[in-house]
């Protein structure tokens, strides 16, 4: 049957009222918080995590302060859910064929809480999204792969974008949604022309196109101070690094960063 053209249009006030979630991409240097923020979102929350050792403490931590309640947040552990469910023994180093299975567990299971009606207005976070990125890269970039290896050639730069292409799909597929996303990125050492490592400079370590997809991205930052009477404290703050909410904010820093601070950070309260 066909359908009325305009038939499925809402109003510019449904659009405003209902649209009302974000994709936040962050990252950070190991213990720094990535799991942390994820657990400031609004509730339910989702997380797929690919580093369940990560995540217990920022979890227990999180219920002691009343950020969060224990039945507010479900867990799934990608692997040991995809590998692990008949009770293997967990393989040692991954295939990629056992990626494949990993890959395909983890867009299942996405694609299932996404259509939760419950789930509307929360929040689903990948834990973290370097790990799925490598992943996805290795299994969307395999059959091309093979096919230049048999050329005997590299790679070409435009192969990479079906590995992009997989996973803009992902991103959309969330942006279109009734829910949040919040994307957890590693920080890998900066190498010099010599292959010397920077200390104390890091990078972003995951997809480059990622920022284009999500309302912002922003590195958290932590510095440790002892004052006067010898008590340790941490400095959390961030640094806007992509925002296309309102190109303004990069280089912004903003102190304590969780869901709420970041989204009233993207909030214009006066339009120019």
């Amino acid at each position: 049957m066909a359908t009325k053209t305009g038939a499925k249009m809402i109003s510019a006030a449904e659009f405003l009222e209902q649209r009302t979630t974000y994709l936040i991409s962050m990252w950070a240097e190991t213990g720094f918080g990535k799991s942390s923020f994820i657990l400031s979102a609004p509730p339910p929350i989702y997380i797929m995590s690919l580093e369940p050792k990560s995540l217990k403490p920022a979890l227990d931590r999180a219920i002691a302060l009343g950020v969060i309640k224990p039945d507010e947040v479900f867990i799934d552990e990608v692997i040991r859910n995809a590998l692990m469910s008949n009770g293997d023994a967990p393989p040692m180093v991954r295939t990629l064929e056992e990626q494949q299975v990993v890959y395909d567990y983890m867009n299942d299971e996405v694609s299932d809480i996404l259509s939760l009606p419950e789930a509307a207005g929360g929040t689903i976070g990948y834990d973290t999204m370097t790990e799925f990125w490598q992943m996805c890269d290795e299994v969307e970039s395999e059959e091309i792969l093979e096919k230049r290896r048999q050329q005997k050639k590299d790679l070409y730069r435009f192969d990479y974008q079906y590995a992009n292409k997989a996973l803009k799909s992902i991103v959309d597929n969330i942006a279109s949604s009734d829910m949040n996303g919040v994307f957890t990125h590693h920080a890998r050492p900066v190498y010099n022309s010599k292959g010397e490592e920077q200390k104390g400079r890091f990078e972003f370590h995951g997809n480059r196109s990622l920022h284009k997809w999500v309302d912002i991205l922003f590195r958290l930052r932590v510095e440790v101070n002892e004052d006067d009477d010898g008590e340790v404290e941490l400095e959390r703050w961030g640094v806007v690094e992509k925002c296309r909410l309102d190109q303004r904010l990069l280089g912004e820093e903003f102190d304590s960063p969780t869901w709420d601070s970041v989204v009233e950070l993207m909030t214009p309260t006066e339009w120019e």
